[in-house]
């Protein structure tokens, strides 16, 4: 694991939440896209200490699946929701 892991890793939700905070100032809100040529959806469901997350890519505009990945490992930090 990277350092930088595991210092969030070590992050408590207070800590996980400012961080999460500041970041957010960063987001760049112009339309700097060159021409999309493929979308991706990601979702994460937490229970029973799992975590299992869905990627799927599809090609832009025609939307045809091009690849798709799952994962289920066990929670290591709490989900704060918002």
């Amino acid at each position: 694991m990277s350092s930088r892991a595991e210092k969030l890793d070590s992050l408590s939700p207070a800590e996980a939440i400012a961080l999460q905070r500041r970041l957010a100032a960063r987001v760049v809100r112009l339309d700097r896209l060159r021409p999309v040529r493929h979308v991706c959806g990601v979702d994460v469901h937490y229970s029973d200490g799992m975590a299992q997350a869905a990627a799927a890519l599809y090609s832009f505009p025609q939307l045809e699946p091009r690849a798709h990945a799952v994962a289920r490992e066990p929670v290591s930090f709490p989900y704060v929701p918002g």
